[in-house]
């Protein structure tokens, strides 16, 4: 049988890609920019999640090393007094999904508010 010449240009992906994006993101530093650091679009990174999934479970991964660099940095930072909530607060929003919520719930003629930030999953 005959090997089908494949069409158009070839990947750029490199199976140590996933190594390097999980050790990029654990410190704390969001997915897409991993991007530019490899030299691609953000969409190629997105195409890579569908076709290796290797490199979609490093994603997964590297969002938890994430998550958890955020944590500690707070952590430490607030123990130092040197937090700034608010930068803090903007940052797990935009990198871990996190959204101000707002309940209201009427209980026998009384009406509760209840304002807090959850994580978005």
């Amino acid at each position: 049988m005959e090997e089908v010449p494949k069409i158009g240009r070839p990947s750029l992906y490199k199976p140590e890609y996933c190594q390097e994006l999980m050790s990029y993101m654990s410190q704390g530093k969001p997915y897409g920019a991993f991007a530019g650091t490899i030299g691609v679009h953000i969409d190629t990174l997105y195409e890579w999640e569908k076709v290796h999934p290797e490199f979609s479970e490093a994603k997964k991964i590297g969002r938890s090393m994430s998550y958890d660099y955020m944590i500690e940095l707070a952590h430490s930072q607030m123990i130092d007094g040197k937090l700034n909530n608010t930068a803090w607060i903007f940052m797990m929003k935009n990198m871990h999904g996190w959204r101000d919520k707002q309940e209201t719930t009427h209980e026998a003629g009384k009406t509760i508010t209840l304002n807090y930030s959850l994580n978005g999953k």
